[in-house]
């Protein structure tokens, strides 16, 4: 039931972005990069401050080595401990995620019918 949930909820949030970006690109005339940082900044701040504050249970490999419930700013130390590199594919896991929203939200903006600049799917 809680998967189910999780689904049903994940399919709500992204239907809630696709109007966000379809209502930021019918006002003022936003290009994709300035529509996806506007939703980018404020998303990576609550993020960060949830991340630090909620603890949340580790698998025993980890608790063994530092702490049975830890937040994500205390993984991430602990990672950087044990291999720095590895927070490098977290930053390019990142870009990679702004890459593909800027994508989706290029083809928001100019495919939807209320914000399109009269482009036509053939």
């Amino acid at each position: 039931m809680f998967m189910v949930s999780f689904a049903v909820s994940s399919l709500m949030l992204g239907g809630l972005d696709f109007v966000i970006k379809a209502k930021l690109g019918s006002g003022p005339k936003l290009n994709a990069l300035e529509t996806n940082l506007y939703n980018a900044i404020p998303v990576a701040i609550f993020t960060c401050a949830l991340g630090s504050v909620l603890p949340t249970p580790v698998p025993p490999s980890w608790s063994a080595h530092f702490a049975p419930y830890m937040t994500d700013l205390q993984v991430f130390k602990g990672i950087f401990q044990v291999n720095p590199a590895v927070l490098l594919w977290v930053v390019g896991s990142g870009v990679a995620a702004f890459v593909f929203n800027l994508f989706v939200t290029f083809l928001v903006v100019k495919l939807s019918p209320a914000t399109g600049d009269g482009i036509e799917l053939q």
